[in-house]
């Protein structure tokens, strides 16, 4: 059975946003974020992890963030805490009471940790 989640506990102000696509002067798509709902939340971070991207590898910072029932959560949004820009993965109702939601989102962290490979050629 899923922990409840005491109301002291959300003690994080989070920005909750979603994209829409627009068409720039040039034709081009630009994906622009707003913001709609501004939320109080437990923040909690995972260990972090490395994913191999072609021939780098990028560091990887999982969070869990628990905030009070919205119901319009959705994977491919984002949340903002503070300076971090944390990307939604999944979004759940762990005791199905519709009393608190439970979004997993990553940081992406570009070039904390890079490495190259390359083969030298006979």
């Amino acid at each position: 059975m899923a922990r409840r989640t005491l109301i002291g506990e959300l003690r994080h102000r989070i920005e909750l946003q979603s994209a829409s696509e627009s068409a720039d002067s040039y034709g081009q798509d630009v994906r622009t974020w707003t913001t709609y709902g501004t939320v109080w939340a437990m923040v909690e971070m995972s260990p972090g992890t490395e994913i191999q991207l072609g021939l780098s590898q990028q560091a990887l910072a999982p969070y869990r963030v628990t905030i009070r029932y919205r119901g319009d959560v959705r994977p491919s949004h984002r949340i903002v805490h503070g300076s971090r820009i944390l990307e939604a993965i999944s979004v759940s109702d762990p005791t199905g009471y519709g009393t608190h939601e439970v979004i997993t989102c990553v940081e992406s962290i570009p070039g904390a940790v890079t490495t190259t490979t390359t083969t030298a050629g006979a």
